[in-house]
This record gives structure tokens, C-alpha cells and sequence, in this order.
């Protein structure tokens, strides 16, 4: 079942949105786990009598702060809940995910002087299992993104993209996780229409990107790192042209 309310003003681009919805699935076909000997066998069966069930809920307005200086924001709200099923070693699990995120966008968009699109994204995430009642995955998680760029004249900026985040420790992984990822470049347009682009951009210049990834699924709580890619160079030159052949 979803739910939503959009509300949007033409003259001034300001809108308000609210929405959600909920999923159910009777006797679910889950994932199931039995470990001997420290061999792990999957095996899928519906779980009787049970009902997964997912909740989400949402939230936000946009409107501008300065129309003479071109600048915005935008406050985001979003909730999600659900409670899943399975069995583990012929025992059942219930495995309960909660996550509150509030997001805020804050944003100049000219084509003069400095520009910027920034999103701040504070959560708090709880992940606990029915069969481990004193682990849990409960934590604060920080994630922060954007773009700032400076224009020197119309044809030429210098810009950098950016990643942050954190997670926090918690009772089932007593290490924190923290990166920034920073993309710097320098950009240059030709012709009259400005439709070709000269790029250079360094991927990760601080050579810090690791993969890593917290969930939870089944019975276990997982923590995954792996390899990924990191610094590198590049140098683009792109033409858009449009073209009508009769």
C-alpha cells in the first residue's frame, strides 16, 4: 500500500512532499542456516504462521533562500522499519532493522563565482536478531556529499566532488569506519556554443577509498571490506552536437 502527497508552485519552484507506504508477505520464503562443524548449509523454505513486514515513511520541502544569490536547501526526512523471518540451526529468528536519516541539501547554482551542492545526512541505524539479544548492530552513521566549484570566467572552472562517511562501532563490530574521497578537477569549454569540453579530473587524490559495507540479513550481522578502485587519472574531451541528416 502507498500513500502520497505532492504539493509543488510554479512561480516560485518551492514544493512539499509526504509519502509512504507498507509491505506484508505471508509465510515468507526465507533464506535458512544450518551450521556443523563450521560449514554452513543455505537452504530456502517458507517460514508458517510468520509475516515479514517492511514500513516506510518520508518527508521534505524545497524552497530558495536567495533568488539574487541562487541559493537553496531542501530538509529530507525518511524512516524505514521491518522485521523478517528465518530459521537458524532449527531455530527461529527474527531479525528487526530500524533506520532514521534525516538529509539536508544546501545548494547555489549560477554559472558565476563560487557554486556548491552540498547533502549532510545524519542516521541512526539499530539491527538486532531475536537469537542474539545481547548483540546488536546499533549505531550512529554520518554521511556527507557534494560538488564545489569556482568559476574564473564562463568557460573556465575548477571544481571537486566529494564522499564522507562514518559509521560508528557498535556491540557486534568494535570498529569504527570512517573515509573521505575527494575528485578535484579543472574544466575548460570551447567553441562558441560551448559544446566542446576539455576535463581533467583525479579520482580519490587522497588514495583513500576502501570498500566497506554493514548489514543485516538472516540470522548473522555482516561487515564486508574489499577491494576497490582508488586513485586514478583522467582526461576527457567531450563534443555534444545535435545533427539533422534529410
Amino acid at each position: 500500500m502507498n500513500l502520497n502527497y505532492n504539493s509543488f508552485r510554479v512561480l516560485t519552484g518551492n514544493y512539499v512532499y509526504v509519502g509512504g507506504n507498507i509491505s506484508t508477505e505471508r509465510n515468507p520464503i526465507t533464506q535458512n542456516i544450518d551450521t556443523l562443524n563450521g560449514i554452513n548449509t543455505y537452504t530456502w523454505n517458507n517460514v508458517e504462521g510468520k509475516t515479514n513486514t517492511s514500513l516506510n515513511v518520508w518527508s521534505g520541502v524545497y524552497f530558495k533562500l536567495s533568488k539574487k544569490l541562487g541559493l537553496s536547501n531542501s530538509p529530507q526526512f525518511y524512516v524505514n522499519m521491518s522485521d523478517n523471518y528465518n530459521m537458524f540451526n532449527h531455530q527461529l529468528n527474527k531479525v528487526n532493522t530500524t533506520n532514521f536519516n534525516f538529509t539536508y541539501n544546501f545548494k547555489r547554482d549560477t554559472k558565476t563565482g563560487l557554486n556548491f551542492d552540498l547533502n549532510f545526512s545524519p542516521q541512526y541505524r539499530l539491527m538486532k536478531s531475536s537469537l542474539e539479544r545481547n548483540t546488536h548492530s546499533n549505531g550512529f552513521v554520518f554521511a556527507s556529499n557534494g560538488s564545489v566549484e569556482y568559476f574564473f570566467n564562463k568557460t573556465f572552472k575548477v571544481y571537486t566532488n566529494y564522499t564522507y562517511s562514518y559509521e560508528a562501532a557498535t556491540k557486534a563490530f568494535d570498529e569504527k569506519f570512517e573515509q573521505f574521497l575527494l575528485h578535484p578537477g579543472v574544466s575548460k569549454t570551447f567553441l562558441k556554443n560551448e559544446s566542446l569540453v576539455l576535463d581533467f579530473m583525479i579520482n580519490d587524490v587522497l588514495n583513500q577509498n576502501k570498500g566497506f559495507s554493514r548489514s543485516a540479513s538472516t540470522s548473522v550481522f555482516t561487515q564486508r571490506r574489499y577491494d576497490t578502485i582508488r586513485r586514478y587519472y583522467m582526461l576527457k574531451l567531450s563534443w555534444d552536437f545535435t545533427k539533422m541528416f534529410l
